[in-house]
């Protein structure tokens, strides 16, 4: 559908629809808490970029965007997966680099995104995040203003507990 998609530029980044590429080049140098929350989700022993690249290609669908910097070069990755109709899930993924330099623009960008999906009809944007990602539940909170909905006692594949996240638009 594409119907979330709309490139977006500011004085330091753009955002534009996710290519193969752009995720190789993430995939490769994401930030800690990222890949071990990539490695429990998928019941992975250790993480491989080129699997994580793999399952991320497979899986975007055409709302999937991707950052870059002024120097021009991908340091992020989102989305959304749909989980039932009018639920979507998001995620992303991002450089150690790509946060220190533009963590602002990521906060906005991604908000933005999960605004545009709520003013397109969906009524729930939710993600789950591993119990030990404190300061994940601080920046979805704080940063891109979800409810913190408590725990999901061994919600991931390695058995791992989960905070879940959400933001819901009521019907009038």
């Amino acid at each position: 559908s594409g119907a979330l998609m709309n490139m977006q530029t500011t004085h330091k980044v753009t955002r534009h629809r996710a290519l193969a590429l752009d995720v190789g080049m993430i995939a490769r140098n994401p930030r800690p808490d990222e890949i071990e929350q990539m490695c429990a989700l998928r019941g992975w022993e250790r993480y491989d970029p080129e699997a994580a690249t793999r399952q991320i290609v497979g899986s975007m669908g055409p709302d999937c965007w991707t950052l870059t910097g002024t120097d021009g070069l991908p340091f992020a990755v989102g989305g959304f997966d749909v989980i039932r109709p009018g639920v979507l899930e998001v995620w992303g993924l991002g450089t150690m680099d790509g946060w220190a330099r533009y963590w602002r623009e990521i906060t906005r960008q991604s908000r933005c995104a999960i605004e545009g999906a709520l003013a397109a009809g969906y009524h729930r944007v939710e993600t789950v995040a591993l119990a030990s990602r404190t300061d994940a539940h601080e920046w979805y909170r704080r940063g891109l203003r979800l409810v913190d909905e408590g725990p999901r006692a061994g919600y991931f594949a390695n058995g791992a507990d989960g905070i879940g996240f959400a933001i819901t638009k009521r019907k009038p």
